[in-house]
């Protein structure tokens, strides 16, 4: 749960990569998967990605179909702009636009 130390400093989000449960998402699951992240969550933000290039970002006081994105065939660009909203979701300020 920790991000990676440099210079005796933590960079990056706390975060799991649970590759058991990541190789087990699909198209079908990703939501689900994201949604239990979330509740997993210390930031109360969960995320999955598929093979695909799916990114679906869900928050715990969210019902469980309804994630806050779901992106297909996702680029870097995209991934970027995802992963500002999650971050403007944890802090509670208001998200950008994706597209």
């Amino acid at each position: 749960m920790n991000g990676s130390p440099v210079a005796g400093r933590e960079v990056g989000p706390p975060c799991t990569l649970l590759e058991s449960i990541s190789a087990l998402v699909d198209e079908h699951d990703a939501v689900a998967v994201a949604h239990e992240a979330a509740i997993n969550s210390a930031l109360n933000i969960g995320v999955s990605v598929t093979a695909d290039a799916r990114v679906v970002v869900h928050h715990s006081q969210l019902s469980t179909d309804k994630p806050v994105f779901d992106s297909a065939e996702v680029t870097a660009q995209t991934a970027r702009k995802l992963g500002a909203n999650s971050a403007r979701l944890a802090k509670g300020i208001p998200l950008k636009p994706i597209g």
